[in-house]
Order: structure tokens, then sequence, then C-alpha cells
């Protein structure tokens, strides 16, 4: 496959793997060698070689990212085109086999822990005496080990992708819902997924609003830390399988990637960064405290950054609210109805 985009994913891909791959080896040096109350010539280099290390990380965090959501463009919008059958992203999907699922979950996993490595390098770097410098080698070397795997699985994805045999998009989707019980949406009914994301809304909004106003209250990184992954998964549910049909115009079009199409506004995007934003940022809450807590020279910065992550949630929230809930609230307003 020698598409643009797939192309962009791969060279994005290689680079971040180099740098985060260099700067793992550099992160094992700080684990093996690290001394921190001595100044001879060897700690000093290893603490220039760090910030490189660092430095490095972050530039791989970018690509990453940045290879992420090209592979996202070109699933839902590129790939179709060239499957025989498919409409959506849904169709390239089953032409990869199970490889797409896989490699999504994987870069999931990967760009989790590298944000997990900027926020303890963040936090690290408002300290002079650095003392989460060997935090962020180990939390380096989950990302060093995550990122290749990740990256692989994504190639593997594209070069299992068939070309030559026409896939069913929409046998793909309804058939699920002609025989109910089969996959996670279908298997769950819609009243739990919604309700789920009620009262997941709820905690989440609860808990922020309260480390927004005061970041230093206990308990609460905690509700917010598990509750904005758990709100994620829901509104994702309640959204594939309720609200997205007010989007379509039709019921038990059970399909996220028509989302993300030019007809429906390409919706699914800041959607999708909406959901990115709740889960992760409510673990950045409960980690950012945790840290505090942990390092009493921290706990300014960390106090700001719990603040910073409970509002960014708090956005998100209201983005999906906008975009997913929106649309139903005006249908039903339009059409004294739910459709249903």
């Amino acid at each position: 496959m020698l598409h643009p985009l797939i192309l962009a994913v791969l060279a994005a891909d290689l680079a971040a793997v180099a740098l985060v791959v260099a700067a793992a080896i550099v992160a094992l040096r700080v684990l093996l060698h690290w001394r921190p109350e001595s100044a001879d010539a060897e700690q000093l280099r290893l603490e220039r070689r760090r910030e490189v290390a660092v430095w490095q990380a972050g530039v791989a965090a970018l690509l990453f990212a940045s290879a992420s959501i090209a592979a996202i463009v070109a699933v839902a919008s590129a790939l179709p085109a060239l499957v025989p059958g498919a409409m959506c992203g849904t169709g390239v999907l089953e032409a990869m086999g199970g490889a797409g699922g896989r490699a999504i979950l994987l870069r999931v996993l990967a760009l989790g822990s590298l944000g997990a490595l900027l926020l303890v390098d963040g936090l690290d770097r408002t300290a002079p005496r650095a003392p989460l410098a060997e935090v962020s080698a180990r939390t380096l070397l989950i990302a060093a080990a995550l990122v290749p795997i990740a990256a692989w699985s994504t190639w593997s994805a594209f070069l299992q992708l068939d070309v030559h045999h026409a896939v069913d998009c929409c046998a793909a989707v309804y058939d699920p819902v002609a025989e109910r019980g089969t996959g996670l949406f279908a298997s769950v009914d819609d009243s739990v997924w919604l309700g789920a994301t009620v009262v997941s809304t709820l905690v989440v909004v609860a808990s922020a609003a309260r480390l927004a106003a005061r970041p230093d209250a206990r308990r609460w990184p905690v509700v917010l830390g598990s509750g904005g992954p758990l709100l994620a998964i829901a509104a994702g549910g309640a959204l594939v399988r309720v609200l997205s049909a007010y989007r379509y115009g039709v019921l038990a079009h059970h399909c996220p990637w028509c989302l993300f199409l030019a007809e429906h506004g390409r919706v699914g995007y800041p959607l999708l960064l909406a959901l990115w934003l709740v889960g992760a940022e409510g673990v950045a809450a409960w980690l950012a405290t945790a840290i505090g807590e942990r390092h009493a020279g921290l706990a300014p910065a960390a106090r700001r950054r719990t603040r910073r992550a409970a509002v960014v949630a708090l956005a998100g929230v209201l983005g999906y609210l906008v975009l997913a809930v929106g649309p139903a609230l005006l249908w039903r307003w339009r059409h004294g109805t739910w459709l249903g």
C-alpha cells in the first residue's frame, strides 16, 4: 500500500520509534547510574543526556500523535475508496480482519504512556533537583516498549488490508442488530449505555468542578481519575447505540466510522477528541495529585496541573454534550418525539 497517508503514518511512526528508543537507552543509564547528590563529571554528563532524552521523547510523542491522527483519517476517508464495497472505516477494518482493532487499542495504550511521561517530566522540570528522574525513566521505558509494538501493529494492519475482495459495511453494522447479543455494543441494552453515561457525567462534572475550585481537595482526584475513563467508554457506547441516530436520521445504524464522513460534518473527530480529553485528563488529575502528595516540593506544580486537568475534562464533557446530545435535543424540539 503506497497511499500517501499510509506512507506518512509509516514515516512518522519510524521517526517516533527511533527517538523513543534512543531516549530509552539514556533512561536505562539513569536507572543504573543516577546519583543526584553527586556533582562529578559522569553525573553532570548524564544530566545533560537526560535533558536531551526528555526532548526526544516529547518530539516522539508529537510525531506518534500526528501519525495516529493520520491513521484515523486514512481509515475513515482515504482507504474506503480502495476497498471494494467499503463505504466508511467499518469496511476498511473488516478488510483488515482483526488487525485493525488491535492496532487502534495498542496506539491508545502507547499514547497514554507518552502522555504520562510528558506529565511526569513537566512536573519534574519545576524542581531543580529533578526528584522524578527515576520515575520518568521507568515511564519512558514503558513507552519505549509500547510505541514500537503499536507502530508495528499498525503497519501489519495496513499490510493485511485486502483490496481485492469485496466487503459489506452494512452487514458488519446491521448483523449484530439482527442477532442481539453479538459484540460489545449489541450485547448491552441501550438504556444501560444511556444510564451509565448520565451517572458518569454527573460524577465527572462534580469532581472536576470541585478540583477546578480546590485542586488540593482529597479523594476527588481518585473520583475523577476513575470516572473520566468510565465516562469515555459509556459515552462512546451511548453515541454509537443511541445518539448517532440523530446525526444519521435513521435507526439501528450503529456505525461510529460514518461520523467521520463529510456528509455528517466529520463530527467524529471533535467527538473523539472530547472523549479522549475526558478520559486522559481525568487520569492526569489523579496522577498529578498522587505525585504532589509524595513529593512536597512538587505540590504547587501538581495542584496547577490538577486544576488544568479538571478544566480540560469539563471542556471535554461540554464538547460531547453539545456535539452528541445537542442533535438529540434539537430533534425532540423540532419533531416532538425521540427516535426509537
